[in-house]
């Protein structure tokens, strides 16, 4: 994680430093050299020191950069930053069915987790609803965050579809990945991920449990590329 902190002092244009790791002598540096109207960029493994050092969530805090930490490059890359204008307070998701969750996180500039996670229940009214999310409600997250959420799942009311996925023959294991993504919704949700091996059968059936009753359109990826849409209509 990286932080950008404004200068505090009235000395006038000062240096663009970057100072990395938030332990006692780096915030030390962090206070001395802010005061004296540098501008300070803060590097550190630990986001929650590097909150604590620079503000909760301040303005101007990259999310993610491109290519990623630890990569190696060639000299002069480009180096493609992206950084977060703020924060935003976690709604309550709680019983709420997932398409409405979806609505409700992405308009609190929020996105939800990629995974599917389920918690059983014997209530068939409670099928498809919110049973708990990750951060909690009315936490305060940077913009964009990502909040993950558990489903009820009750068996009785359980809407399946088998497909079959098809892998090339190949010497080399191929990575499967399967996802769901609802009409009208822009969330993709990854269902399955597996290496399919060269000494196993090239050609699976999967079968899918789909969260609610709307429209689905199921998306095969074998090594990262789409292979297979399959749109599967809603009751």
């Amino acid at each position: 994680m990286f932080n950008f902190l404004k200068p505090t002092g009235n000395s006038g244009p000062g240096l663009k430093i970057i100072i990395v790791g938030c332990g006692k002598v780096g915030t030390t540096l962090i206070e001395r050299l802010s005061k004296e109207g540098h501008d300070i960029t803060v590097i550190d493994m630990n986001e929650a020191t590097e909150k604590a050092v620079s503000g909760e969530f301040a303005p101007d805090i990259v999310m993610a950069c491109t290519p990623a930490a630890g990569d190696t490059v060639d000299k002069d890359t480009q180096v493609t930053l992206t950084v977060c204008g703020g924060e935003a307070v976690v709604p309550n998701l709680v019983m709420k069915p997932l398409a409405e969750a979806e609505e409700t996180v992405t308009n609190s500039q929020l996105t939800l987790s990629g995974t599917l996670n389920y918690v059983d229940t014997d209530t068939p009214t409670m099928h498809g609803l919110v049973a708990s999310q990750t951060p909690e409600a009315d936490s305060r997250v940077v913009l964009q965050s990502a909040v993950s959420v558990n489903l009820y799942r009750c068996p009785s009311e359980v809407r399946k579809q088998e497909i079959q996925v098809t892998v090339p023959e190949s010497d080399k294991e191929v990575m499967v990945k399967v996802t769901l993504q609802a009409e009208g919704s822009t969330m993709e949700w990854v269902y399955v991920t597996y290496p399919c091996g060269v000494d196993i059968g090239r050609v699976q059936k999967v079968t899918l449990e789909l969260p609610d009753d709307r429209n689905y359109v199921c998306m095969i990826y074998l090594d990262g590329v789409l292979d297979k849409r399959i749109e599967m209509e809603g009751v």
